[in-house]
């Protein structure tokens, strides 16, 4: 199983994720090829949402796969092992640092975002046929704005400057092996690897549960990457994207 360390460089582009796509449409490009931006004029996000990124002091990356060893209603893998992976890179700089898993495509540090991703897969004769995976992840920029109030960087926490592309090797080596661990059958470890980083799991919070205002506890995840929930009074609720939103995690 090969997994390349195809790295392509830009100096500017609207989206790392709309040119790879573009790439993709003009040609095959090898599992593992990682096209990075130093800047992102278009940065997009979950939905509606965009991504704001200073140039030059963020990992704005996107990575092409060609997961056709899992069926359609196994995708969510794929966004357990792109998680995984930033949460390795983060713990992987001090182990002091305690990244948590925010569902469906977060990654927290100490209760406010610190990186996001965007994964959109094709589906052919019931496989997936390519995946592509784009992640940002605030380094060095050190102000935000209005746009993102709850952004945070690794520079703002631990007051070091880090060299980008050297983060992204590490990134993408910690993505490989997560990702062929999922190829070889260890689905299990993966799974575990995300649930013991997940934000507030166990923890009761405010949510909007399907138009109802709640204090519930999230307990898992679904078989097709769902959100469980247990609510105060004992009901459970396995809830998709728009049937959840959270509100707070302080509950009086």
């Amino acid at each position: 199983m090969t997994f390349r360390r195809n790295f392509i460089f830009l100096d500017k582009v609207s989206s790392t994720n709309l040119h790879t796509e573009s790439l993709l449409l003009s040609g095959s490009l090898p599992e593992g090829s990682v096209i990075c931006a130093n800047e992102q004029t278009f940065g997009v996000g979950l939905g509606t949402n965009k991504w704001f990124s200073e140039p030059g002091k963020n990992i704005t990356a996107t990575v092409v796969l060609y997961p056709d060893f899992l069926p359609p209603e196994d995708q969510f893998k794929l966004t357990m092992v792109v998680s995984v992976s930033v949460c390795l890179l983060v713990e992987s700089i001090d182990i002091a640092l305690k990244p948590e898993i925010k569902w469906p495509n977060d990654i927290y540090l100490n209760g406010r975002k610190l990186a996001g991703m965007l994964i959109k897969n094709s589906i052919s004769a019931n496989r997936i046929s390519h995946t592509i995976a784009g992640v940002g992840i605030n380094i060095n920029q050190t102000v935000f704005g209005e746009e993102a109030p709850l952004a945070i960087s690794l520079s703002q926490i631990t007051g070091s400057e880090y060299d980008i592309p050297d983060l992204l090797t590490k990134w993408h080596n910690f993505l490989g092996k997560v990702y062929l661990d999922l190829k070889s059958g260890k689905s299990e470890e993966v799974f575990a690897a995300y649930m013991d980083r997940f934000y507030l799991k166990g923890e009761a919070a405010g949510y909007i549960i399907n138009g109802e205002q709640m204090i519930a506890t999230i307990v898992g995840i679904g078989d097709y990457g769902q959100l469980k929930l247990k609510s105060a009074d004992g009901r459970e609720f396995t809830c998709g994207l728009k049937e959840v939103e959270f509100i707070s995690d302080s509950v009086v």
